[in-house]
């Protein structure tokens, strides 16, 4: 597989994924989270790190 056809595919495998990675913490958020200020505080935050892992991976599939 070409350098180029590798970024290109990379490219639409991270914005589709963070896209159904967003709509999951919402729908997931929705059900769980009117608890408490501080469980909405943790809850993000380590919703809106997650997501780095697998985007990372993705980012140097694609620069190999």
């Amino acid at each position: 597989m070409s350098a180029r056809t590798r970024r290109v595919l990379g490219l639409f495998i991270i914005m589709f994924g963070l896209a159904l990675y967003c709509i999951l913490v919402m729908k997931l958020a929705v059900l769980i989270l009117p608890i408490h200020w501080a469980v909405d505080l943790l809850f993000y935050a380590v919703a809106g790190i997650i997501w780095i892992f697998p985007a990372y991976w993705v980012m140097r599939r694609m620069g190999a």
